[in-house]
């Protein structure tokens, strides 16, 4: 008997924990798990703001985790290969979804919620009112309002990636919610333009084949409004009896009609800093050495610059006399771009988390063994990983991921945290960390600054499910809270 009671109690925890678990409309949901067509869906309502009812936001969330591009609209459109949704709502307050083919208007999800109950609260006892109390006007205070706080409901959705692109960059600095983004992958650099949350595909430059993507960086360097931007990948050569050597692939490029303009920049890694090309030779044995130069004329090297004695990536100028610096601890610090001494207060005390970004490697001049002296022991180069970017605003801010989401363990728990994009500014006497973004439950692989004259309104996140870009892509906009 008191087996039979436990079986009976496990049963009810399991049902219990399955409707918890299942959808806000699980018909719908169904019906779009099992659509085979293109990803693609109208929302038709007569609302006057979709997005603020919460149906709306359920029926939206739902396509979006399943991978849908939802366009809100107040009239079905008269042709298309994707779905309709349509949303209905009664005099009686029931709410009515219908989820139908757009080629036929056949309808293959249907489901219906009912009006809320009113409940009306039983009348409350009588109760003599308190004599009343004079207060002085001066003395009435009401609770401060925070008026720079986001609702996490406000934000713009996310947008599902077709590819899995490793990095991004703006291509030129549009007005409103408009932007145009270049997105870079192995095999090349699509340029999309984002509109009201709609991706529109306008071309592409491919790259080439064999090829591992590194980074994309863009800046406007003429003052023209047109950013040039520099790509960078890796063509990993082996070696027989040397170890793997990462050699970089650049191309300079600038936007052309829907596409973009390229030519083939120096066998060296490039940046894009402070209005100026950069760059530092890749080492044989070592992934850069020497100076870090300026690129004058797309072509000829110029002289080394001031970059606090670290490499290209290591550091980051805040101006023209202080830098940041990752440590080897994963830490930024703030140096002297002259000398390379550390600044007094310039230490930022707050950890930004382990981030897995892109590697390159370079062969050892000696190879070392790990444990044997098998040929599977030998360890032939040595990999060497890129910080996040670090990109500094037209506020004086240098902005960078804080990563606070992690994987997990694998077949014990799931993706946890949150990571957000984190603003480091220089007060005079030490370096201050804030969080003006909102924070999201995705890994953030990359990051464009929005801006608009000497202020940084928002951001372009480049988002995905996994640290090394292998799962679902996104892209979002981000506003400054």
């Amino acid at each position: 008997m008191k087996r039979s009671a436990s079986v009976v109690s496990i049963l009810i925890l399991t049902l219990a924990a399955i409707s918890a678990w299942a959808g806000a409309w699980p018909k719908i949901e169904a019906a779009l798990e099992k659509w085979q067509g293109p990803k693609e869906m109208v929302l038709v309502t007569d609302l006057d703001d979709p997005l603020a009812s919460p149906v709306s936001q359920e029926l939206l969330t739902a396509a979006l985790e399943q991978g849908y591009a939802v366009l809100p609209v107040k009239a079905p459109p008269k042709s298309g290969t994707g779905l309709l949704l349509e949303l209905r709502s009664s005099e009686t307050g029931a709410t009515t979804v219908l989820l139908r083919r757009q080629a036929d208007g056949a309808i293959i999800g249907f489901e219906q919620r009912p009006a809320a109950k009113t409940v009306v609260p039983p009348p409350a006892a009588a109760v003599e009112p308190p004599p009343a109390v004079a207060v002085k006007p001066e003395t009435a205070s009401a609770a401060p309002v925070r008026r720079d706080v986001l609702p996490a409901s406000a934000l713009p959705a996310p947008i599902p990636l077709p590819l899995k692109p490793r990095s991004l960059a703006l291509v030129t600095m549009s007005e409103g919610h408009t932007f145009d983004v270049a997105l870079q992958d192995d095999a090349g650099v699509q340029r999309y333009l984002l509109r009201e949350n709609v991706l529109e595909p306008q071309g592409a430059f491919s790259a080439g084949s064999g090829l591992r993507a590194l980074y994309l960086d863009s800046d406007n360097l003429e003052g023209d409004g047109l950013r040039k931007m520099v790509a960078v990948w890796a063509e990993d050569v082996k070696g027989i009896y040397q170890g793997t050597e990462s050699r970089p692939i650049t191309r300079l490029m600038k936007p052309s009609g829907g596409g973009f303009e390229a030519v083939a920049g120096p066998e060296a890694f490039l940046r894009l800093s402070g209005g100026r090309v950069l760059l530092q030779k890749k080492g044989i044995y070592e992934p850069w050495s020497g100076p870090v130069l300026s690129l004058e004329g797309w072509k000829k090297e110029g002289k080394p610059v001031a970059w606090g004695k670290g490499d290209l990536f290591q550091v980051t100028p805040l101006n023209a006399e202080i830098g940041l610096k990752w440590s080897e601890e994963n830490r930024l610090q703030g140096v002297d771009l002259a000398s390379g001494k550390e600044v007094p207060g310039g230490a930022l005390l707050h950890d930004l988390g382990e981030f897995q970004g892109v590697s390159v490697a370079a062969p050892l001049k000696v190879p070392e063994f790990r444990s044997g002296f098998s040929k599977e022991d030998v360890v032939r180069e040595t990999w060497t990983a890129l910080p996040p970017r670090v990109s500094v605003g037209a506020d004086g801010t240098a902005y960078t991921v804080r990563r606070g989401r992690t994987m997990g363990l694998p077949l014990v728990s799931k993706p946890s945290g949150s990571d957000t994009l984190a603003g480091i500014g220089w007060n005079g006497r030490s370096l201050v960390l804030a969080e003006p973004f909102p924070a999201v439950e995705a890994f953030i692989l990359d990051f464009a600054l929005v801006e608009k004259g000497d202020q940084v309104t928002g951001a372009l996140l480049l988002l995905n499910d996994r640290p090394d870009a292998g799962g679902r892509a996104y892209l979002q906009w981000m506003p400054k809270r």
